[in-house]
């Protein structure tokens, strides 16, 4: 009796050491599935998520999130500040992927004010808005096409002036030794963004709240 139980017991020790991999497999299974399954339950939805995107010179990322943490309306729960310059190598490859798929609020150069690009990208918005959500002394000037407004002048080059500067800075120092910039630059809605209420006829309106809130500081 007592040679058959230690018989099973070696054949159990055989049978581990054999099929170890396999028992590690599925604990790595399960701790795999287990971490999908958290992410998903704890991930912020779309709803409650603003995204920004800047393609200006640098930017202060982490203090504008703060501050903009605390200016959020209360349903937002995830704010998201990506900043990259123009002059990135791979810019348009970030802009295009990237940016395009999930932002909510761009600030990029003037180039992007291209018909085609803002068609596509941004959302389209009566002049009489952008006055009522920036002030009367906005300027739309080369975000307008066929009578829409795709973006607001946030900076202007030739008097080196704008909005946001407390966390954006638009200029750079050429070879000459000279501060200049890309040009212009303006500030977008994405075309596809769930946080543009009564400009897109919606109940959430974050990113209206958070552009505002850029615009004045």
């Amino acid at each position: 009796m007592g040679w058959k139980v230690m018989n099973k017991k070696f054949d159990l020790l055989s049978f581990l050491a054999k099929n170890w991999w396999y028992y590690v497999l599925w604990a790595l299974l399960v701790i795999f599935v287990w971490e999908i399954a958290f992410t998903i339950i704890t991930k912020p939805k779309d709803e409650e998520s603003v995204y920004l995107f800047f393609g200006v010179e640098s930017a202060r990322t982490d203090e504008m999130n703060a501050y903009l943490q605390a200016v959020k309306p209360d349903y937002v729960k995830h704010i998201d500040v990506t900043a990259y310059s123009t002059a990135t190598k791979g810019f348009d490859y970030l802009f295009a992927t990237r940016g395009q798929l999930q932002t909510d609020i761009f600030v990029l150069p003037e180039s992007y004010c291209d018909p085609s690009v803002m068609t596509s990208t941004f959302y389209p918005m009566d002049i009489s808005a952008v006055k009522e959500i920036f002030g009367e002394d906005a300027q739309c000037d080369k975000a307008v096409f066929e009578g829409k407004a795709y973006g607001v002048k946030i900076y202007d080059k030739n008097t080196d002036t704008g909005k946001g500067t407390t966390y954006l800075n638009y200029t750079y120092t050429d070879n000459s030794g000279v501060k200049t910039a890309a040009g212009d630059y303006y500030l977008f809605f994405g075309k596809k963004s769930l946080h543009l209420g009564k400009l897109s006829g919606g109940s959430f309106s974050g990113a209206l709240v958070i552009a505002q809130a850029i615009w004045k500081n």
